[in-house]
């Protein structure tokens, strides 16, 4: 019997697709979109750790060089993680026809693609990833308020 001696995690980690006006092409711009005139990005644990907030500037620079334009490609592949678990429900009874699955997963993430992009057209599109697992400043961009300054969805990988 394996009986597992060190450090076990819980981690977890979240994927944003995050829809922009227009890309930030600064770090300062960068700043303005996701925190306006504040100058901290607070920590939504803070009760429970000694760093109650961030820089914003320091949290900005960090997403603006995450930031790469994503393209319908990105976003597909986004959405049909983001409507797996609907997806799945469907399917949970007798046995699993993972073909019929993933027909359905393609077609339904093809449909919501489609809808998304006419609803916010000549807008510019981004995919980020943070996850708990990377540190403290990376849970607080994980479970905090990071995109709520803009339209986004978030897919969470728990």
């Amino acid at each position: 019997m394996r009986i597992k001696t060190d450090f076990v995690t819980n981690s977890s980690s979240s994927s944003f697709l995050v829809v922009f006006d227009k890309l930030p092409e600064t770090v300062e711009e960068m700043k303005k979109v996701l925190f306006g005139d504040n100058d901290t990005f607070p920590n939504p644990y803070a009760e429970y750790h000694v760093v109650k907030a961030w820089n914003a500037m320091e949290v900005a620079k960090i997403v603006f060089e995450d930031t790469h334009l994503a393209d319908d490609a990105d976003i597909l592949e986004f959405l049909e993680g983001y409507i797996s678990d609907e997806i799945y429900e469907g399917f949970r009874s007798g046995d699993f026809d993972w073909k019929a699955y993933h027909e359905k997963l393609s077609a339904k993430s093809k449909e919501k693609l489609e809808t998304f992009l006419k609803s916010h057209a000549e807008k510019s599109f981004a995919v980020y990833n943070y996850s708990d697992n990377d540190g403290e400043l990376a849970c607080a961009m994980e479970h905090g308020d990071l995109f709520d300054n803009l339209v986004h969805l978030k897919e969470s990988q728990h």
